[in-house]
């Protein structure tokens, strides 16, 4: 188990079954961290499946 750290949500990472994939490995990368990652010196860990949405749908919109 995971806490994500936008939420604060436990949720469970890593495969379901051994030698399977993570249910992270089928969502698209990041392609910039979020500012609140940027500056901190803590590991950025596993943002839990809604807060990982949130930040890939944030990344697609263009920014003027």
């Amino acid at each position: 188990m995971k806490q994500c750290p936008s939420c604060r949500k436990t949720f469970f990472c890593g495969p379901a079954v051994p030698c399977a994939a993570c249910w992270c490995d089928a969502v698209p990368l990041l392609i910039t961290l979020p500012a609140t990652v940027l500056h901190t010196t803590e590991p950025p860990g596993c943002y839990c499946p809604d807060c990982l949405q949130d930040l890939l749908r944030d990344q697609a919109q263009p920014h003027s």
